[in-house]
């Protein structure tokens, strides 16, 4: 089976790449040349010899940079690329798009299980691009606002770069986050590929333990991970940071995890690790 993935040079789809490595199937990456943004599939085979509706699996890893984009930017950009690597899946491909939950910001348990979307304003433009990709069959992977673990783990880096090593916390600590283990997704990605056992189109992944945030800054703070916590008011805090890291803060979901989806990693675990090390 040929299987293409967007941003294979990014943490999760350089994990996900190497997961369908291992299995055995023929991977390829899908980027753009730098002139006139000409979608090619490089390592090992030339675009020219992979012809359109040729790949059995399309995913998409990929997703602009935050910080270098609008959110209206970042939307646009998502579904044209989205768009140009359906022209890549044969009729029957298995598509599967990563999203994340802060599109489903403001929802309510009972929203969560039905999957209708309250988010966040800086991702509202999205869900427009969610709907689209679940008219055309794609699978809408949603995965929690933190995944850690593997090579160039996101957790360990956000707190390398810190010139302290100190944690920021509202109070009351009112959200409730939940994480999942990089190869614990990309293990997921395979499994709906290989299995066809998921039912539906858009799927929870995270580990069913979360923590509210002074719970896990407490946790990091126990395993040496960081020294103290700051501890601010909640006028403090928005005072001192984005709107954005505002709606993360209190970001509250406890997700109606997928049953297909297995958990063979423990961000305890991790951390017990960062404590030996």
């Amino acid at each position: 089976m040929k299987v293409l993935v967007a941003g294979a040079s990014g943490y999760l789809g350089r994990h996900v790449t190497e997961r369908f490595l291992s299995a055995g199937f023929n991977v390829y990456r899908y980027q753009r040349s730098n002139a006139g943004g000409v979608p090619i599939c490089c390592e090992p085979t030339r675009v020219d010899e992979v012809g359109l509706e040729d790949f059995d699996v399309v995913i998409n890893c990929a997703r602009p940079h935050w910080s270098q984009y609008e959110p209206e930017q970042i939307a646009q950009i998502e579904s044209e690329l989205l768009s140009k690597l359906e022209l890549y899946a044969s009729p029957n491909a298995i598509k599967i798009h990563t999203s994340g939950v802060w599109l489903f910001g403001h929802a309510t348990k009972a929203e969560l299980h039905r999957f209708e979307h309250k988010p966040f304003e800086s991702v509202e433009r999205d869900v427009e691009t969610i709907h689209q990709v679940l008219t055309r069959n794609w699978h809408v992977v949603y995965c929690p606002s933190l995944i850690y673990g593997g090579e160039d783990c996101q957790l360990r880096r956000i707190l390398e770069e810190r010139e302290d090593t100190a944690v920021d916390v509202a109070l009351p600590s009112i959200g409730y986050n939940q994480y999942v283990h990089v190869a614990d997704v990309a293990q997921f990605y395979l499994d709906l590929v290989v299995s066809h056992a998921c039912n539906g189109k858009q799927h929870f992944i995270a580990e069913d333990k979360g923590y509210s945030p002074l719970a896990f800054a407490e946790r990091l703070q126990e395993y040496g991970v960081i020294t103290c916590i700051n501890r601010y008011s909640w006028e403090k805090y928005q005072s001192k940071f984005a709107s954005n890291a505002v709606d993360i803060e209190k970001l509250h979901l406890d997700l109606p995890i997928s049953k297909h989806f297995s958990t063979n990693h423990k961000i305890d675990d991790y951390l017990a690790a960062w404590l030996e090390s």
